[in-house]
């Protein structure tokens, strides 16, 4: 299939295709180490930036917080749920497909 093609590309089921599978794989797990690098790199700064989300979250946050920091606090947690929750949904116990649904319901 030429991706030129606009509506075959729209049409076909990318997912069936081998190729597609296989590229899709591997940027999922480039993300992931990507995503574990800089987690390890800045985990300093990561910890108190998801504690002052769950702050947020909670309703503990000073009502007169900067709020650029409530919205790097939100980057932090946005940056880190999709990664978690993936990562939990894929296991095969069923505690971490729930620990991953409500880590998104709480966004």
């Amino acid at each position: 299939m030429a991706l030129e093609d606009a509506t075959e590309r729209e049409l076909s089921a990318h997912w069936s295709d081998p190729t597609w599978r296989k590229a899709r794989a591997q940027a999922f797990f480039e993300v992931r180490r990507l995503h574990r690098a800089f987690l390890s790199h800045e985990r300093n700064r990561m910890r108190f930036s998801l504690g002052a989300a769950i702050d947020t979250i909670q309703g503990k946050a000073p009502a007169d917080t900067d709020p650029t920091i409530v919205a790097d606090a939100w980057d932090t947690l946005f940056f880190v749920i999709p990664l978690v929750s993936t990562i939990l949904a894929s296991q095969p116990h069923p505690i971490c497909a729930l620990i991953a649904v409500r880590a998104c319901a709480a966004m």
